[in-house]
């Protein structure tokens, strides 16, 4: 999947599909990934890998009662992708062998 682009407090930011490490870093912070704390941390994950000076505290400053679905909606559509059964685009699924 695509970086998707995203205006933000008048600029396009690239936001990059949460991955599988994403999730776990959130788990690791002790962030429920539904809560409002998650959704900025979530969004802060996958904007830094193309805006490297983001901090999380600017990601909440850019999200507004306006905006929180869209960047809900982005976040969730790249989510799917971890499904069971998606794999990403050009990616072959290895199945772990069982002893």
């Amino acid at each position: 999947m695509e970086p998707k682009e995203i205006t933000l407090g008048g600029d396009t930011f690239k936001v990059s599909p949460v991955t599988l490490n994403d999730l776990i870093a959130v788990e690791q912070q002790k962030i429920d990934q539904q809560s409002m704390t998650g959704i900025r941390y979530l969004l802060y994950l996958s904007l830094r890998k193309h805006h490297p000076a983001i901090t999380p505290e600017t990601v909440g400053e850019l999200v507004t009662m306006q905006n929180i679905a869209e960047i809900t909606e982005v976040l969730v559509g790249s989510l799917s992708e971890l499904d069971e059964g998606a794999t990403p685009k050009g990616k072959v699924r290895r199945r772990l062998k069982t002893a």
